[in-house]
């Protein structure tokens, strides 16, 4: 149950192999969440990612909570936008009654310049598996973006 019911990949970062209390604190976090096996592992459940950074020259520890989304790269937002809406709603009504596609993102407006995605070749990666979400599949250019949950 609950809105996220796989748990969150952890990322440990700044925690000293050799200090007693950082050794601590990293066999504490781990056993937070269960363990990974990457052979087996469903990409389709890494939905979250929990980042703990240990500021050395603060004195802190700093906790994150952020949402996985992956989405298609290599197309105008407009056509994202298009594709996203389906058939249903309020653009699908439309679409039967026109001769080509073209009419639509022209008169809708979601054919402008500026809308092109400039993603970059390094700003992207090539899924191994389906994700969820936004029409991410297999073999598919996919930006990665995380997104912040809860309070800091």
């Amino acid at each position: 149950g609950g809105p996220f019911p796989p748990p969150p990949l952890l990322v440990l970062h700044g925690f000293s192999k050799t200090d007693k209390q950082d050794q601590l604190a990293t066999v504490m976090f781990q056993n937070l969440f269960p363990a990974i096996d990457v052979g087996k592992l469903n990409i389709k459940s890494c939905r979250r990612v929990v980042l703990v950074h240990q500021d050395k020259e603060g004195g802190k520890t700093h906790l994150r909570h952020y949402a996985i989304n992956a989405t298609p790269t290599g197309m105008s937002k407009g056509l994202k936008k298009l594709l996203r809406m389906g058939p249903s709603g309020k653009l699908g009504s439309r679409m039967g009654q026109l001769d080509d596609i073209a009419q639509l993102v022209d008169r809708d407006g979601y054919s402008s310049e500026s809308g092109a995605e400039t993603d970059q070749e390094n700003e992207a990666v090539t899924l191994p598996q389906d994700y969820k979400g936004r029409g991410a599949r297999k073999s598919q250019q996919c930006a990665i973006k995380l997104t912040e949950l809860g309070p800091r």
